[in-house]
């Protein structure tokens, strides 16, 4: 009696990523994924707390993105390899033209909208 269910104690990231996976509502379909999801989540934790002991002016926290890779958080933000000749053209037009006061890069095809 008087022995914990757990061998060792949980750190703070272990017990904060146990929040996030139910604030988030993430399930994970195998140890292995699991245990790569939390790596991914305690990079992004001590960052959140080196960088909040260290700064002043802001704070960091986290979100539904912090157990994303840096390739799944790139393909949110929309980047499309494939317009890059299309940017060139654009710029190209431009400078012919002169130099527009404003462009909307999502009418011009070179970003998407705002997502989250």
């Amino acid at each position: 009696m008087g022995e914990s269910f757990l061998s060792t104690p949980m750190t703070e990231a272990e017990f904060e990523f146990i929040n996030f996976i139910s604030n988030h509502g993430r399930s994970y379909g195998t140890k292995e994924e699991y245990e790569f999801r939390f790596n991914l989540f305690k990079q992004v934790y001590e960052d959140i707390m080196n960088h909040d002991a260290e700064t002043e002016g802001y704070t960091k926290g986290i979100n539904k993105f912090s157990d994303y890779s840096d390739y799944e958080f790139e393909r949110l933000k929309g980047y499309k390899p494939e317009l890059r000749q299309k940017d060139e053209h654009v710029l190209t037009y431009f400078s012919e033209v002169g130099n527009p006061t404003s462009v909307n890069w999502v009418t011009a095809g070179a970003v998407t909208p705002v997502k989250n």
